[in-house]
């Protein structure tokens, strides 16, 4: 992966994308008033955004359970 502009995970589009995916999600999900408005001025560009944060934050809790169930496996062998 390069470290150039382009949308890859290392460049700064790429988290600045993030940082605004999160900040639109989290806005509209405080304001009722500007969740309206997304969705009058840019319907299908806030449900992009809403499915991207979605998918990084399950990919976050799957790896939290994943690694919270390897480490009791490995407590529990411990303990045999």
């Amino acid at each position: 992966m390069s470290s150039g502009s382009g949308n890859t995970r290392f460049s700064f589009k790429f988290f600045a994308l993030r940082w605004s995916d999160y900040k639109t999600v989290f806005s509209a999900s405080y304001s009722e008033k500007i969740y309206e408005h997304l969705l009058e001025t840019a319907n299908d560009a806030f449900w992009q955004t809403a499915l991207r944060v979605l998918k990084r934050q399950s990919r976050l809790v799957a790896w939290y359970y994943a690694t919270s169930a390897a480490i009791a496996i490995l407590i529990w062998f411990h303990h045999i």
